[in-house]
């Protein structure tokens, strides 16, 4: 869902809303759906048993992001972070894959993909190879939304994306200084919503809070190589279609969505759990 039903421009550009109308709350709608029936279409056929939903993930965290070299860097419980609402994740399953720093935002069309950390072995020319396909890609927050940094890191062959968050929260104290000159901290993380052209993006993205994302900037930047993965869980079938509806009191688009969908939503009775979320600015 857009953040802001105007183009009128924000502090953060990768808030910014559009003019045109935003799918996004239907795309997610649909997307549980299809879960649940290929969930209920793999228990037919007999070929869901507890190892094949997906990684072992705590009940109601449907991801996970961790690091497993260097060891240093391991979680336990994992890095906390927050999902986009555009992208495919491979719900049940996980990318791991070596991680580059892109020592930019990621906003221009035009990408080096000859920069960044960790480096690289240098051609006759000089220039450092290219980031090796498949891997998943650091990126920092700001200037343009989250959905043209994600479009640009696919372009160039990423698997997954990580945007390195510039903002401190407001919790962390001040062990943590932003890199913004005009917000001293945040009082929560950004939702990562589509700006309305998400629809191209197949990767997915995870945000990551300033204080980890410094860290791990800081062993990049040394040319310590960073094996990271991206996890996503797989809710057990229990007959029932769970679905989430993400939208702002001014979305015109969900309101008409909402009424349409009655018929549907009331047939599915007892064997539906939807959960409402309402973004207030």
């Amino acid at each position: 869902y857009n953040l802001n039903s105007t183009s009128q421009k924000t502090e953060h550009p990768e808030l910014q809303g559009t003019k045109s109308p935003n799918m996004a709350p239907l795309r997610l709608l649909l997307c549980s759906l299809l879960v649940a029936k290929a969930i209920g279409e793999d228990i037919v056929e007999g070929i869901v048993d507890d190892d094949a939903i997906g990684p072992n993930l705590p009940d109601k965290v449907s991801s996970r992001l961790n690091i497993h070299i260097p060891q240093s860097l391991f979680k336990d419980e994992g890095y906390k972070h927050r999902e986009a609402l555009f992208g495919i994740p491979p719900y049940g399953g996980s990318i791991a894959q070596e991680l580059f720093y892109a020592d930019s935002n990621l906003c221009d069309q035009e990408i080096d993909v000859h920069k960044g950390y960790p480096e690289r072995e240098k051609d006759s020319k000089g220039k450092m190879e290219p980031w090796p396909s498949p891997f998943i890609l650091m990126v920092d927050r700001g200037d343009c939304t989250f959905v043209q940094k994600a479009r640009n890191a696919q372009r160039v062959g990423a698997a997954g994306v990580i945007i390195a968050d510039h903002l401190c929260l407001c919790s962390d104290g001040k062990e943590c200084t932003s890199s913004s000159p005009v917000q001293e901290c945040q009082q929560s993380e950004p939702v990562m919503g589509d700006d309305g052209s998400g629809g191209d993006v197949s990767i997915p993205t995870f945000l990551m809070f300033k204080m980890d994302a410094d860290e791990v900037k800081a062993n990049l930047r040394q040319n310590i190589h960073v094996q990271m993965e991206m996890s996503w869980n797989l809710p057990r079938p229990d007959d029932r279609v769970e679905y989430d509806l993400w939208t702002v009191p001014s979305d015109e688009v969900s309101k008409e969505f909402q009424k349409s969908f009655k018929p549907a939503a009331t047939a599915l009775g007892s064997h539906a759990y939807f959960t409402p979320h309402t973004y207030s600015h």
